[in-house]
């Protein structure tokens, strides 16, 4: 329900993502499908806003 709190165009995105997802995991008796599709499209948009911005760390090990 977050995203109903961003603009329009992402709001609209999760209720289409939503619909989609749910039929998927009520046609395949699972939700694992959507929950590991839920995590790699949220993982990626926060390393590629982080690329964007250019914070991301360039040293990975103290």
């Amino acid at each position: 329900m977050l995203h109903f709190l961003k603009t329009g165009s992402e709001s609209l995105g999760a209720i289409i993502a939503g619909i989609i997802l749910g039929s998927l995991a009520m046609k395949y008796r699972s939700i694992w499908g959507g929950v590991l599709l839920h995590w790699l499209v949220a993982i990626s948009m926060d390393v590629l806003s982080l690329m964007h911005q250019g914070r991301l760390p360039t040293k990975w090990s103290p």
